[in-house]
């Protein structure tokens, strides 16, 4: 046993970690704010996509139907077809 740890032998690898250490209680008290600040967004970003995915859970299609009934005062499925092929021809 070598007794106090201040009356230890000097490793370099010692040195090393223990001015590692140093700088980064360093960084971390000169930027406490902004590192707590980045944290309570991230988990508020978290939070937000959590409620968005149970708001997808909850939401119930059971009501919607597959085909449209009217689309730009069009009725009917050849009706429909035609007012998307004249406007995609069109644009061509």
């Amino acid at each position: 046993m070598l007794g106090n740890p201040g009356k230890a032998p000097r490793v370099p690898s010692n040195a090393k970690t223990r001015s590692a250490f140093k700088l980064s209680l360093r960084y971390c008290r000169q930027h406490e704010q902004e590192i707590v600040t980045d944290h309570l967004a991230k988990m508020c970003q978290i939070n937000i996509l959590i409620n968005l995915g149970l708001l997808f859970v909850k939401c119930n299609n059971s009501k919607s139907s597959v085909n449209a009934d009217v689309i730009n005062g069009h009725t009917g499925d050849t009706a429909i077809s035609e007012m998307w092929k004249k406007s995609l021809s069109s644009s061509v």
